[in-house]
């Protein structure tokens, strides 16, 4: 969660989206490993795909069991970005 950020600066650094009607970012949702190696990305414009803690913890749970570390995490098997909405 965040208050009192620049709303477009903040948006364009995460790369997410910045509704200025209503002067909000759009959920964002990342999950990084212990190395700071993103695994996950989830960008979503509205309320359907976004990231719940459940199926944060589900993705957990799989990467800890595929044993998908910073060694072996690339663009197809490690990092999704998942967009919704447009």
């Amino acid at each position: 969660m965040l208050y009192g950020v620049d709303g477009p600066k903040t948006a364009e650094t995460l790369g997410c989206w910045y509704e200025e009607k209503r002067n909000i970012l759009q959920p964002a949702a990342f999950i990084i490993d212990p190395q700071r190696k993103l695994l996950n990305v989830t960008y979503s414009s509205g309320p359907i795909g976004r990231l719940r803690a459940q199926d944060a913890l589900g993705l957990v749970g799989f990467y800890a069991k595929q044993k998908i570390s910073v060694s072996t995490v690339d663009l197809q098997r490690g990092w999704t970005a998942n967009i919704v909405g447009a």
